[in-house]
């Protein structure tokens, strides 16, 4: 009970989870664990993060829309981030070498945030050859063998194969964040990154999903097609 008091008083001051690491002398595992725990326990926190690879907790009050992350900018900063998607963990064409080469990417041209637009996992019946059929296997050799950086923080909207799971009672976004905190699934489908006034849509096509509020951002990323492609409207 000290700890998680010691806890709300740092989330209360705006501390990073690094700073909290450094004041509790705790590994960012050890406070980021608590933290879930806490949670699960019924309180209310928000995540943020910001342009240095900073991951923030914020008392929420009420509801909090799981589909939102605010993006913090320095002065004098600019917000840089890496686009990825699609990598489907348990398919035959799984491939945690393109990962790496992203994270060598970001280090090297300081970027700490990487987006990636859904379907983490390959799930079940796929149309394409898989190497883990498990499900819960496909989720473990993510979490397990995903790159980390303790300056580089995943912002993740989940798609269509990571939805499907649920028909196995497995919750792709309960898992992964769970499991690391420098992954943060937002939805299923969606997600939104606050920058200041603006805001970028994060799309991943499922059935019945509503979008109607992307019509008015300036910036959309989507995920699902498995080609780079631009469309350009206004």
């Amino acid at each position: 009970e000290l700890i998680c008091q010691k806890l709300l008083e740092c989330i209360s001051n705006n501390m990073t989870l690094k700073d909290i690491s450094a004041t509790l002398n705790l590994s960012l595992k050890q406070v980021y664990n608590r933290i879930i725990a806490m949670q699960d326990r019924g309180y209310i926190l928000k995540k943020n993060i910001d342009d240095n690879g900073n991951l923030i907790f914020l008392k929420a009050c009420g509801k909090v829309a799981e589909e939102h992350i605010r993006v913090r900018i320095h002065e004098n900063s600019t917000f840089k981030a890496a686009l990825i998607s699609d990598i489907h963990i348990g398919n035959l064409k799984q491939n945690f070498n393109y990962l790496n080469i992203v994270y060598d990417y970001c280090v090297q041209n300081n970027i700490h945030t990487i987006i990636n637009t859904g379907d983490v996992v390959d799930g079940h019946n796929t149309k394409s050859k898989q190497l883990i059929e498990d499900p819960f296997k496909q989720i473990e050799t993510l979490i397990k063998n995903h790159p980390y950086d303790e300056n580089i923080l995943n912002i993740i909207c989940l798609g269509d194969h990571d939805s499907r799971m649920d028909q196995y009672g497995i919750d792709v976004k309960k898992m992964i964040e769970h499991a690391r905190y420098d992954l943060i699934p937002l939805d299923y489908g969606r997600g939104i990154i606050n920058i200041g006034n603006e805001k970028i849509g994060l799309k991943h096509r499922i059935e019945n999903k509503n979008y109607s509020d992307f019509k008015a951002m300036k910036l959309i990323l989507s995920g699902h097609s498995h080609k780079l492609a631009f469309a350009f409207e206004n």
